[in-house]
């Protein structure tokens, strides 16, 4: 019967190993190959993020803007009044105005605000510009939107509002009796 512990112990591949198991530390090839694979694995990370981030962007934009509108339609059919309002009139409704490069200039575009309005004034409640990069698509059709109070009547809808950036877009949509939806 021939010694088969002979024929395997001298076998270049365990030679190596022994010779191998009195090194301490990982050659250059082996680093390579590991950091490789790490910057391969942060690399697509990076772009999940910052992809997953600007989405984000958008629907929180198109989120504050439907908020606007249903603020504005809730304190309207309510006869909410605002502290700071309306001191010497009575309360009239609430309108939205709705900012683009193409329907408002100055400082305003790709803004949205919310005014009091009343007998004899009105008063801005509420003003905020969209995020950086974010901006009103010259395709939206809002403009300004006025909720009477204790009525169910609203000017100026249907409507919809197209928010864009990142190559992303999303649609505000204002239906005949002034309710919001984002699609």
């Amino acid at each position: 019967m021939p010694n088969f512990k002979f024929q395997i112990s001298n076998t270049p591949i365990l030679r190596y190993w022994k010779l191998r198991r009195n090194n301490k530390g990982f050659t250059l090839i082996e680093l390579m190959v590991v950091f490789s694979l790490m910057a391969l694995v942060s690399g697509i990370g990076f772009v999940s993020f910052s992809s997953y981030s600007q989405k984000q962007t958008i629907n929180q934009a198109a989120q504050d803007i439907k908020l606007i509108f249903d603020n504005a339609k809730f304190n309207a059919l309510s006869s909410v009044k605002e502290s700071t309002s309306c001191s010497n009139g009575t309360l009239v409704g609430y309108k939205i105005v709705v900012c683009n490069k193409a329907s408002c200039l100055g400082p305003a575009t790709d803004a949205y605000e919310i005014d009091v309005m009343c007998s004899d004034v009105d008063t801005l409640l509420y003003s905020k510009k969209l995020p950086q990069n974010v901006v009103i698509d010259a395709t939206s059709t809002c403009g300004v939107v006025k909720y009477n109070t204790l009525s169910n009547f609203v000017e100026g809808g249907p409507c919809n509002i197209v928010i864009a950036g990142y190559d992303i877009e999303s649609t505000i949509r204002i239906d005949g009796v002034g309710n919001a939806s984002i699609q």
